[in-house]
C-alpha cells in the first residue's frame, strides 16, 4: 500500500493515482459466502491493536469507524505532542487527507520515498515518534482496510478518471506535438502521470 499509504500523504499532485494505481500490500476478502467474514489483512490478527481487530474482524469499515479511527489517531498524537494537521475529505470516497511532522510507516512495512526530482532517498523514519505511534496504535489498519474497500476504490477511480480528463489530459497536450494528442478517452497509466508530475516540476504546467 502506498499508501493509501496511501492516503497516508495525500497531498501531492500524484494523490489519487498512487491510491489506485499502486499495489497494495493489504489483501481483502471481502465478500466471502461463509458466514464468517474472512480476515480483511495479511497481517495475523494477533499483531493488529485489539482497538482497531475489533473494527476490521468483519472485513469491512464504515465511513463512521474510518472517522472514529482518525479521531482517535488526531487526538493520541495531540495528547503526546505530536501533530497531524488534517485536510479536506473527499466527497466522493470519505477519504481524509492529512500531514504529519515525520513520515509515517505501516507496521512492518517498507516505505520508499522520492525527492521532488522523483530520486529516491533514504530517511529516518522515526519509527518512534509519537505520530508513528499513535498511527500505528489507533488507525494504521483500519485505514488499510477503508480505502482499499471495493466501493472507495471505485469512487476513487472514478475521481481520479475525472481529474485526469479535467488536467492531466490538456497539460500533456500543450506540450505534445499533433500527432501525439491524448483523447477523451485515454485511459490513466503511470506513465502519463509521471510525465505529468514531471511537467509541473518544471513549471511547464500548473497544478
Amino acid at each position: 500500500m502506498r499508501a493509501l499509504a496511501v492516503s497516508l500523504r495525500k497531498d501531492s499532485v500524484l494523490r489519487l493515482a498512487n491510491l489506485v494505481l499502486a499495489s497494495s500490500i493489504f489483501v481483502c476478502s471481502c465478500g466471502s459466502s461463509d458466514s464468517t467474514a474472512a480476515w480483511p489483512i495479511e497481517t495475523p490478527a494477533s499483531e493488529v491493536p485489539e482497538e482497531q481487530r475489533e473494527v476490521i474482524a468483519d472485513g469491512t469499515v464504515d465511513p463512521g469507524e474510518y472517522r472514529a479511527a482518525f479521531d482517535a489517531f488526531v487526538g493520541c498524537a495531540d495528547d503526546g505532542g505530536g501533530s497531524i494537521s488534517e485536510g479536506p475529505t473527499s466527497p466522493a470516497s470519505g477519504l481524509i487527507s492529512y500531514q504529519s511532522p515525520v513520515p509515517l510507516t505501516f507496521p512492518g512495512a517498507e516505505t520508499y520515498w522520492e525527492d521532488a526530482d522523483g530520486n529516491p532517498v533514504s530517511l529516518d523514519l522515526n519509527v518512534d515518534s509519537v505520530e508513528n505511534r499513535c498511527f500505528a496504535a489507533h488507525f494504521a489498519w483500519v485505514e488499510a482496510v477503508y480505502q482499499t474497500s471495493p466501493a472507495v476504490v471505485s469512487a476513487e477511480q472514478a475521481e481520479l478518471e475525472a481529474w485526469f480528463r479535467q488536467a492531466v489530459v490538456p497539460c500533456l497536450n500543450s506540450i505534445a506535438s499533433p500527432d501525439s494528442q491524448l483523447g477523451i478517452d485515454t485511459p490513466v497509466s503511470e506513465e502519463l502521470m509521471q510525465e505529468y508530475a514531471d511537467a509541473i516540476r518544471g513549471g511547464v504546467c500548473e497544478e
